[in-house]
């Protein structure tokens, strides 16, 4: 029953709320739409430079143009991190230029923000190494051991970085609600 309720609150309150975050643009620009990127970084800036809206450095040339993603950017590709990278830069870049880029969440992004890695590769962990903290991974190694009572030895430290690999823990920061 408390099922049903929760599900009923959230199709009655649903409308109300995509209603307050409608978004409108009219422009007599260009529109492009992307989609399904799945971190093809490489064809993703193919089609870039195909369509005019960057330049060989990959800086926005697209004016007042409006490039759309439609989600998907992430997950079973390699380089996800450069895509969203990219276009993070070109978000900025664009505005400035008096275009704009619109991101639509896609089913693989909110997958991926509420713990659903079915699809994510190991490239797309390993790109968040960098970021994350040794202090963090040391803390994350202790609640291990002690969370299946383990020793501290080469076999829990080799089975704990078969789970947790390096960037695990900054993934799932960049990934949160308050992450980049």
């Amino acid at each position: 029953m408390r099922v049903l309720q929760q599900f009923l609150i959230t199709i009655l309150l649903l409308p109300s709320f995509v209603m307050a975050n409608e978004y409108v643009y009219k422009t007599d620009e260009n529109v492009f739409v992307v989609g399904d990127i799945h971190g093809a970084y490489d064809e993703f800036v193919t089609t870039l430079k195909t369509a005019g809206l960057v330049d060989e450095k990959l800086n926005w040339t697209g004016g007042a143009a409006h490039m759309v993603s439609l989600g998907d950017i992430v997950d079973r590709g390699p380089r996800s991190r450069d895509v969203i990278d990219l276009i993070m830069k070109l978000q900025e870049q664009a505005e400035k230029a008096g275009g704009k880029v619109h991101v639509v969440l896609g089913n693989h992004e909110v997958m991926i923000m509420q713990g659903d890695w079915r699809y994510l590769s190991a490239e797309e962990i390993a790109a968040f190494a960098k970021e994350e903290r040794m202090r963090e991974r040391k803390d994350a190694y202790e609640v291990y051991l002690r969370s299946y009572r383990l020793e501290d030895n080469e076999a829990s430290q080799a089975q704990f970085d078969t789970s947790f690999p390096p960037g695990f823990f900054a993934h799932v920061e960049a990934h949160n609600r308050k992450g980049k």
